[in-house]
């Protein structure tokens, strides 16, 4: 078993962000495709993983498609079903 596969298995997220940009990097840098055309789209832990591209990367992505509901934890509570998921103790 690969390290890269080994990491994922053991549940290291960061690992997937790090192997998409990492990726996209590579594609970039063997001139198959340019920042300006480059897009990725992801949903649900996949959307995790395109929000963080789009904040930590925005010079590396065209654009990013991110199907998640929810990408600012921080402000959930004032959403329509967010008081509900507060634990008021």
């Amino acid at each position: 078993m690969s390290e890269r596969v080994a990491a994922l298995s053991a549940g290291a997220r960061h690992v997937v962000y790090g192997l998409s940009a990492g990726g996209s990097e590579n594609w970039v840098l063997q001139r198959w495709t340019a920042p300006s055309r480059l897009a990725i789209e992801g949903g649900s832990a996949g959307g995790i993983t395109v929000g963080r591209a789009l904040t930590e990367r925005p010079d590396l992505f065209a654009a990013v498609i991110s199907n998640l509901g929810l990408s600012n934890a921080l402000r959930a509570e004032f959403s329509q079903n967010g008081p509900p998921n507060i634990d008021a103790q």
